[in-house]
């Protein structure tokens, strides 16, 4: 086993136990230990064996503690003699907790808050559920963490995140925030002005800026959106004013600039944030079954009213519609043409899509004609997708979708590039097909005349790790918003 290395350790049977214990006697220069469900509630108390073994252990930096009992995590954080523990990640299930019907207190169990409070050195701190047990560590920390990722459940309204974290504010960097509650208390206390990158989700759609910017006044870097959907037609008056008195704090204190924002569009649009932004990326929300052509107004009014006070050097947005609402984006991505340079679409293909080779090339059509304005594309990721009426249908094969699978994709590549001319890069993934996943560099030689040219191997690989393509998948990914 490499001495550096991760152990995963499912401690629920005694030749596991016995293997583990063997390779934790003799990792004695481990820095990274990774411990998945040392205690379910019918495998009794830890084995003492083990509880010895993890004290030998002097080098670790990074602990992640997932699925556990909290008592034995106590044990696991005190008998650690590390003093170069830096990186702590804890996540505990719904059914390991002492008190079912609320969250833990250090009444009720206050071993792990006081294992948590030895800890001096954590520059890295993950709560990934429950946090609001844990505020009276979180108040009494010394630690110097920089990086923090805590998910609080349910809290007092009259409770602001940034007065529990308070005694971070001079070494604090990176904060990603999970809070369910309705409202951000307003709070202008501490400030942490070391701050620079922040993602922030919220129940309510409304967060207050001025709080924000008092609180971070040198925040180079801002996630924000919704823990659930909040669809274009919140309340349009409630939106509208909160976005003006947003607008209107910002006269007293903004931010000069920030080099990424990225959110929902009716996220974001309430928000008003008024500074230059070099990267700004917007997800779309997908149109109502309801007066769609409403909300398309609205969508093209909010789009141009954040990039008119944002003004991106680089805009990248994402859309996730039905093959039947292509066209209903049109006119958002038209006001965007001026500074929109990546694009994803994803399109969903059910049953009800027509199955004739014709409704193919109209479909294909629509997306063309979106891309026809944007004279400034550069980057664009095409998912066409199936959408099985029967969610056990896993091989997705329905008549409409027949024509998508046979489908060439360098042609629809090259249309593409004769379509948008300053596209140089082109992502394609159709369902169904067993490659799945085809990716094309446009060229230009020195009398400027352009060749598709399909990428393979590590040039590939270099694409899908760049930023943007990432970012795409991992909308999708995280997407929780199901059109059927």
């Amino acid at each position: 086993m490499a001495q550096h290395g991760p152990l995963n350790s499912g401690l629920r049977n005694e030749n596991v136990r016995t293997y583990i214990l063997s390779i934790l006697q003799h990792a004695v220069q481990l820095h990274r230990l990774s411990i998945d469900t040392i205690n379910e509630e019918r495998a009794g108390p830890l084995d003492p064996r083990l509880i010895e073994a993890f004290s030998s252990l002097t080098s670790i930096k990074d602990l992640s503690i997932l699925s556990c009992n909290t008592k034995d995590t106590a044990k696991l954080l005190k008998s650690l003699q590390s003093t170069s523990l830096t990186k702590v990640h804890i996540c505990f299930k719904r059914e390991h907790r002492l008190n079912h019907d609320g969250p833990w207190t250090d009444e009720e169990d206050p071993s792990i808050f006081q294992a948590l409070a030895t800890l001096t050195g954590l520059k890295d701190l993950t709560i990934g559920t429950y946090a609001s047990s844990f505020i009276p560590v979180l108040r009494s920390l010394q630690s110097p963490v920089v990086k923090m990722h805590l998910t609080f459940e349910r809290v007092p309204n009259q409770v602001a995140p940034m007065s529990i974290i308070q005694n971070f504010n001079s070494s604090l960097e990176q904060l990603s925030l999970v809070w369910y509650s309705e409202h951000l208390a307003p709070h202008h206390g501490a400030q942490f002005l070391r701050m620079t990158e922040l993602d922030i989700t919220c129940r309510g759609p409304f967060l207050t800026i001025d709080t924000l910017i008092y609180s971070f006044p040198n925040l180079r870097v801002l996630h924000a959106g919704p823990c659930g959907l909040w669809p274009l037609a919140w309340e349009r008056a409630a939106g509208e004013a909160q976005r003006q008195t947003n607008l209107a704090s910002q006269s007293r204190r903004h931010w000069e600039s920030l080099d990424h924002l990225e959110g929902r569009l009716e996220y974001l649009y309430p928000l008003g944030i008024s500074c230059k932004v070099e990267h700004l990326r917007l997800i779309l929300p997908e149109l109502p079954n309801v007066l769609p052509d409403m909300h398309n107004d609205f969508m093209g009014n909010d789009l141009a009213a954040i990039l008119s006070t944002t003004r991106p050097k680089r805009l990248s947005v994402s859309i996730r519609c039905r093959w039947f609402e292509i066209q209903s984006y049109d006119m958002a991505l038209y006001r965007a043409r001026e500074y929109l340079t990546h694009l994803s679409v994803v399109v969903e293909i059910d049953g009800d899509a027509p199955t004739d080779s014709d409704a193919q090339e109209e479909i294909i059509g629509h997306v063309l004609f979106l891309l026809s304005s944007l004279s400034r594309l550069s980057h664009l990721t095409l998912n066409l997708i199936w959408r099985a009426a029967d969610p056990l249908d896993f091989l997705g094969i329905g008549e409409p979708f027949q024509n998508f699978r046979k489908m060439n994709p360098e042609e629809l590549a090259a249309e593409i590039s004769g379509v948008a001319p300053a596209i140089n890069h082109i992502v394609l993934t159709i369902s169904g097909q067993i490659k799945y996943v085809y990716m094309y560099e446009v060229v230009k030689n020195d009398e400027g005349e352009r060749t598709l040219v399909e990428l393979l191997g590590e040039a590939a690989w270099k694409v899908q790790r760049d930023g943007f393509t990432h970012w795409c998948w991992k909308v999708q990914r995280d997407s929780f918003t199901h059109l059927w």
